[in-house]
């Protein structure tokens, strides 16, 4: 996201809906403590707001990746790695109630780079 015509810094937004209720992490006083980090094979994250905590990751093995390569409009090469069976991990904490953990062998995780040694096979 542009902040400007030269600053763009990284940004983690989440929102968790349970049950229907809604529980965002967007606002900017939680959006500006929010973190997120991600390596080539695994995203992790952490937020809160002033009645919910959220944290959580996802991971999968080289293997279980598939790539796809988009061409940016300034010719950079993006490469697209993604996963349809990652590990993922969630767990909300809700201001009186007790903690929500989720855990999935089947979670979905795509990772955008612009780094061609990503280890990835590409199909396209």
């Amino acid at each position: 996201m542009k902040v400007g015509p030269l600053l763009s810094p990284p940004l983690t937004l989440l929102v968790a809906e349970v049950a229907g209720e809604r529980h965002s992490f967007t606002l900017q006083g939680s959006l500006l403590r929010a973190r997120g980090s991600f390596t080539k094979r695994a995203f992790e994250f952490r937020a809160a707001n002033a009645t919910a905590r959220i944290r959580g990751g996802f991971a999968a093995d080289t293997a279980d990746f598939a790539g796809l390569h988009y061409e940016n409009s300034d010719g950079a090469m993006t490469y697209c790695l993604n996963s349809k069976i990652a590990r993922g991990s969630l767990s909300l904490a809700v201001a009186g109630r007790a903690a929500i953990e989720a855990h999935s062998d089947a979670a979905a995780l795509e990772i955008a780079t612009r780094d061609p040694d990503h280890g990835i096979k590409m199909l396209a």
